[in-house]
């Protein structure tokens, strides 16, 4: 009955000589216009985000970042002419990335947040091969072949990481993106139990890093392709105590010995297939008893829907991956051997959940 009625709703809301005579009365008027505006916000959407691009390439953020200035001196420091720049930061305005007017610009409540993240403000810098590949999205979509530059960024989805310079500006992007991550993770996450974690794909070693500042008992190894272990030998992180690189491949060899592994937003960017993969040789490594941890955002009823259309058109450009619910997640992990798990809720649930495997120290 219900399924129904809202067909039939639906017929008539797609009707325009029903918009038409419907939009005369107040309740037509007002479901008229938030139909409007939302259709307006979804056809506008490119501005907006290259609104906050253009705002971040150009270091609008970073030049207010100490206070408010003016136009004329927003211009110079740009390089860009004021009636042009003006256009754009008005538009950053009226999308709360800023306040003012040319009198005197400041940040606004979005934009100091962004400067807050820098994990965001990468993530914006990285989106025009996202934007590059999305010009024609009817062609991504029709062509399974599609090869576009999202692929060529991410080295290890186009087969070619196998060289440091070709994993370094990835790696880094991840870097900047994990500690805000590592924060809200740690927070709900007790790892006091836990004597040798392996963060998985772990990168530069800022998860790795940040569980060992907060747990001194621990030890942890980080294990991912030798051209991102070599290129992580140069960063900060490198020097942790108790912190150790491990290259070598997730689908195929030995794996290091722990009694907790994590995945930290590994799974997502990988097939069916490959996750299966991974995830049984993780059961085999966990033969003698221990935890996965797989942490990374969901799909489902709780997800967001901006994360979902998101990530729905970033790994089709990517060429692999996709958000999994939590009970998808699950049928993979009973299918590789695992049969106990957890959800642990973050403060920010759009960037990354955790769902905890346990294997008993009798499994075998």
């Amino acid at each position: 009955m219900l399924q129904r009625a809202r067909r039939a709703l639906l017929s008539r809301v797609a009707d325009s000589d029903w918009q038409g005579q419907a939009a005369l009365g107040w309740v037509g008027r007002l479901l008229a216009r938030r139909q409007a505006g939302q259709l307006f916000d979804l056809c506008a959407g490119f501005t907006y985000s290259q609104t906050l691009a253009a705002c971040e390439t150009l270091n609008v953020f970073e030049q207010l970042r100490e206070g408010p200035l003016p136009l004329d001196r927003l211009a110079l420091d740009c390089g860009c002419p004021p009636d042009r720049l003006r256009a754009l930061l008005d538009a950053a305005v009226a999308l709360r990335l800023l306040d003012g007017s040319s009198a005197a610009y400041e940040i606004g409540m979005l934009g100091a947040a962004l400067l807050g993240n820098p994990g965001v403000r990468a993530m914006v810098r990285h989106h025009h091969y996202l934007y590059a590949d999305l010009l024609a999205p009817d062609a991504l979509v029709r062509d399974p072949t599609f090869r576009g530059e999202l692929q060529r960024y991410w080295a290890y989805a186009d087969g070619a990481a196998d060289q440091p310079a070709a994993v370094a500006d990835y790696s880094r992007l991840m870097a900047d993106s994990q500690s805000f991550i590592a924060t809200q993770v740690l927070h709900v996450l007790d790892l006091g139990g836990y004597r040798q974690l392996v963060d998985l794909g772990g990168g530069h070693g800022v998860f790795a890093a940040s569980a060992l500042a907060a747990n001194p008992q621990l030890a942890a190894t980080v294990f991912d392709l030798p051209a991102v272990v070599a290129d992580a030998a140069a960063t900060p992180w490198s020097a942790t105590p108790r912190l150790s690189y491990l290259g070598g491949d997730l689908f195929s060899g030995p794996l290091p010995q722990a009694d907790v592994f994590t995945l930290v937003r590994i799974l997502h960017d990988h097939n069916d297939d490959a996750v299966l993969t991974v995830l049984k040789r993780v059961r085999q490594a966990l033969s003698g008893g221990g935890d996965l941890l797989i942490i990374e955002p969901l799909a489902g009823a709780g997800a967001r829907r901006s994360s979902v259309a998101y990530f729905g058109l970033y790994f089709l450009a990517m060429g692999q991956g996709r958000l999994r619910t939590r009970d998808e997640l699950i049928a993979l992990l009973r299918a590789a051997g695992f049969d106990q798990f957890q959800s642990v809720a973050t403060p920010v649930p759009q960037l990354a959940e955790v769902l905890k495997a346990h294997v008993p120290a009798t499994g075998g």
